[in-house]
C-alpha cells in the first residue's frame, strides 16, 4: 500500500503543468464520502478510500502547479460541518455549497476563481449531473460508486490531458469504464456532421501546435530549435508534407477522441506518423524502423485510421495536393 501510495504521489510529482486542471471540483454526497441521514443529520458518514488518498495530493498538486480545489454540493445541512469534521475544509481554496443546480455552482465558481470551464475538472456520482456540468465546457468525471480507488483521479487526470491537447471539446465526460465519451444533450457530434463548426472555429490554440512541434521532432529524432525559423519550417514540411498549424486544424477536425474511427487513447504523434507514411509511402517495416524501431503491428494500428479520416475531410479546408496524396496512398495500400 505504501509503494502505491509513493507512485502515485511521483505521477503528481512528474506531470506536468500544462496538462493539469487549474480548478479541480468534486461533489460531496457519495463522492467524496458515503452519504446516510436520518431526520436531516448525517449517520456513519465516512469518506471513501480513493478520496482519502486523493486528499493526500492535494498538497502536491497545489504546490507544484498552482491548481486550486473546491467542493460544489447541494448539501446544506450537514456539509459544511462535515468537511470540518473530517479536517479537510482547509484544503479547499473554494467551498460552494448552497442549494440549486451544479450548473448554477460552477458558475458561481467561474466568477470566484476567475479559471475558464474548460480549465476545470469535475467528479460526481450522477450521470446526468456530469452530462449537464460538461456541457458547460469542463471536463466531467462520472464515478457511480464515488471515488473508490485513486485510479479514478489517475484516469481523470490523464484523459484531461488528452481532451486538452484535443481542443476542450464542451461536452465531453470520463465515463465509468475511463473512457471518454460524449455527454447527453452535448453539442459534439460525429466528424462527418461537425466541418461547419471547425470552418467557423478560432486558429488553433499555440500550446497545441507547440505540442505537434515538439511530437515531430521527437519523431525525425532532432533537437528543437529555440527559434522557429524558415529553415525549420522546411525541414518539418519535408518530414510531414504540412505545417505544424495545418496539423493542428487536421487534429481538430478529425476529432481523435470522439471519433469511432479512431482506436482509443490516440496521441499527436499518431497523426504525425500517418503523415509521414503519407510523405514517404514506406513499407510498414521501414516505417517502423524510421520512428525509432516501433514494433511493426504499432504504426500499422494508427496509420491507417488515421489516414482514412484525412482523406474524409473537406476539401475547402484541406488542400488539393494533401487530398490526392491521401487517397492515393489508400488505393496503393488496397492493392
Amino acid at each position: 500500500m505504501t509503494k502505491a501510495i509513493n507512485t502515485n504521489r511521483a505521477f503528481i510529482i512528474n506531470m506536468p503543468s500544462d496538462y493539469v486542471p487549474d480548478l479541480i471540483v468534486f461533489d460531496l454526497d457519495r463522492t467524496i464520502w458515503s452519504s446516510s441521514s436520518r431526520n436531516g443529520a448525517p449517520m456513519d458518514v465516512r469518506l471513501l478510500p480513493g478520496a482519502k488518498s486523493i486528499l493526500e495530493t492535494i498538497p502536491t498538486l497545489q504546490a507544484n502547479n498552482a491548481t486550486k480545489f473546491a467542493v460544489a454540493s447541494n448539501n446544506t445541512n450537514w456539509g459544511k460541518s462535515m468537511l470540518q469534521q473530517f479536517q479537510i475544509a482547509h484544503l479547499f481554496n473554494y467551498v460552494e455549497i448552497r442549494s440549486g443546480s451544479k450548473v448554477a455552482h460552477f458558475k458561481h465558481l467561474r466568477r470566484k476563481s476567475g479559471v475558464p470551464f474548460n480549465g476545470m475538472l469535475f467528479f460526481d456520482d450522477r450521470k446526468e449531473i456530469a452530462d449537464a456540468v460538461s456541457n458547460l465546457g469542463a471536463l466531467a468525471v462520472h464515478a457511480p460508486r464515488g471515488l473508490q480507488s485513486i485510479n479514478i483521479f489517475l484516469t481523470a487526470m490523464k484523459q484531461y490531458s488528452r481532451w486538452h491537447a484535443a481542443g476542450c471539446r464542451r461536452g465531453v465526460v470520463v465515463a465509468a469504464n475511463g473512457k471518454l465519451h460524449a455527454a447527453r444533450g452535448s453539442p459534439v457530434s460525429s466528424p462527418a456532421t461537425n466541418k461547419a463548426e471547425w470552418r467557423r472555429s478560432p486558429f488553433p490554440r499555440p500550446s497545441l501546435m507547440a505540442e505537434i512541434v515538439k511530437a515531430g521532432y521527437d519523431i525525425m529524432q532532432r533537437t528543437q530549435p529555440e527559434n522557429w525559423c524558415t529553415k525549420a519550417n522546411q525541414d518539418w514540411r519535408a518530414s510531414f508534407g504540412a505545417g505544424p498549424s495545418s496539423v493542428a486544424i487536421v487534429w481538430q477536425m478529425i476529432d481523435p477522441l470522439n471519433n469511432p474511427g479512431i482506436p482509443n487513447s490516440p496521441q499527436l504523434h499518431h497523426l504525425l506518423w500517418a503523415l509521414k507514411f503519407m510523405k514517404t509511402y514506406e513499407t510498414d517495416r521501414n516505417l517502423a524502423s524510421n520512428l525509432g524501431g516501433k514494433d511493426v503491428k504499432t504504426p500499422r494500428k494508427w496509420v491507417k485510421p488515421f489516414v482514412k479520416e484525412i482523406a474524409r475531410l473537406c476539401e475547402d479546408l484541406v488542400s488539393g495536393h494533401l487530398r490526392r496524396t491521401t487517397v492515393s496512398s489508400l488505393e496503393r495500400e488496397s492493392t
